[in-house]
């Protein structure tokens, strides 16, 4: 069997590649052609994520309802088509971004294991649902490293998402370990395997080319699942690793990974005692009738009695008038907008108590976040949000918000 410069399968089934960057040369599109599809994927990304976040944050709700037997069948095939839907519009965003080169590392301390059992347990009632094991295995590694934990929990989710989605019965399983680097870094190696029904050779060779970046024709054509992956693969590149595929039909597949992390020579692990959410004195602010009532219905669930306000000036009034600990805020707003309201509020006099800001947004690009950090917010929720995203949001801002020891 033949290879190609770039990507190839070996006698074993296996396919690998690296993803080529821009500039690679090629039939390429024209920079103008592609400034204006992402321009486009862009607009309409924000015009699809508002009313889905209203969707999957309904179903979510109707979901702890009274329902009998025929019913929670109708909730959950919704459940399954609206996350779906959330998928391919977060594909098709980031693909737009990664052309773009928008698409940055950030950098800060974590944990590789708690990165990975983050992930485990925002996918293990998908796979429940489909009667699968998900297992998680870890070797001895560094408790902390630094990068980007975001970007990593990302890929793993994609991982992750794909072998559920492709394995009927048995299991899909996480391994981790890391391996110490002669320059002081750590490279961090995983596999995500599963016992779906395998790839022929015809569909690792598409793979190898998708992740190289020659092609996203495949991917779709073969639902978001591609679009997932070939993004796996570009994010890791950014880290200094790869993505590689093992499988024959049948015998289920091996996704394996690498990515580049530095030591963290400082910090050391100081776990606090949890601290119930429903101490956190939040408040929500966006313009919206439904997404105000799914956040205000999703914080009751966590036993938080968050208070509204309906656009930033309101919120600027409420921050001044009552020491919230997070503000919830949306970004795009009539009149006074998100970035606008962090920065009023945090030029309010030294006497007013500061709180943690989230940004709620259906903007997903790297210059949409730094607009974020620079208006003064704290963190980001991308819209559609699911009630576990927000909780996770805001238990990290309770561990900031805790006094130094």
């Amino acid at each position: 069997m033949t290879s190609t410069a770039r990507n190839g399968l070996d006698a074993s089934g296996a396919a690998r590649a690296r993803p080529a960057m821009d500039g690679d040369g090629g039939d390429a599109p024209s920079a103008e052609a592609r400034r204006s599809a992402d321009a486009l994927l862009s607009s309409l990304g924000h015009d699809l994520r508002s009313p889905l976040n209203g969707v999957v944050g309904m179903v979510e709700l109707l979901r702890g309802t009274r329902l009998d037997g025929e019913q929670r069948g109708y909730v959950d095939a919704l459940q399954r088509s609206a996350d779906a839907l959330v998928d391919v519009v977060d594909d098709l965003l980031e693909v737009s971004s990664l052309n773009g080169g928008q698409v940055g590392l950030a950098r800060g301390t974590f944990s590789p294991q708690r990165c990975a059992q983050d992930a485990i347990a925002l996918l293990r009632p998908r796979a429940e649902r489909k009667g699968l094991s998900l297992v998680f295995w870890s070797r001895a590694m560094p408790e902390r490293l630094v990068g980007d934990a975001a970007r990593l929990q990302q890929v793993l989710m994609k991982l992750l998402s794909h072998a559920i989605e492709s394995t009927v019965r048995g299991e899909v399983r996480l391994e981790l370990s890391a391996l110490p680097q002669p320059d002081g870094r750590w490279r961090l190696q995983g596999t995500v395997a599963d016992t779906g029904v395998g790839l022929d050779a015809a569909q690792r060779a598409r793979l190898a080319s998708l992740f190289a970046g020659e092609s996203a024709g495949p991917a779709l054509r073969e639902a978001s699942s591609g679009l997932g992956l070939a993004i796996c693969a570009r994010l890791l590149a950014l880290m200094g690793g790869a993505l590689s595929v093992e499988s024959r039909p049948g015998e289920g597949s091996r996704f394996r990974f690498d990515a580049l992390l530095e030591a963290d020579a400082t910090a050391t692990a100081t776990p606090g005692a949890p601290v119930s959410l429903s101490a956190l004195r939040v408040l929500v602010v966006d313009d919206d009738a439904v997404s105000r009532t799914l956040a205000i219905g999703v914080l009751g669930r966590l036993g938080i009695a968050a208070r509204i306000a309906h656009d930033g000036r309101e919120a600027i009034v409420e921050v001044a008038d009552r020491p919230y600990d997070v503000v919830v805020m949306d970004v795009r707003m009539p009149g006074l907008d998100g970035h606008e309201a962090t920065r009023a509020i945090r030029a309010l006099p030294p006497g007013a108590h500061q709180p943690w800001i989230v940004a709620l947004t259906s903007e997903l690009h790297a210059d949409d976040r730094r607009r974020c950090r620079e208006a003064g917010m704290d963190d980001y929720i991308a819209k559609p949000f699911r009630a576990e995203t927000l909780r996770e949001t805001l238990q990290r801002a309770l561990e900031r918000l805790k006094p130094a020891p």
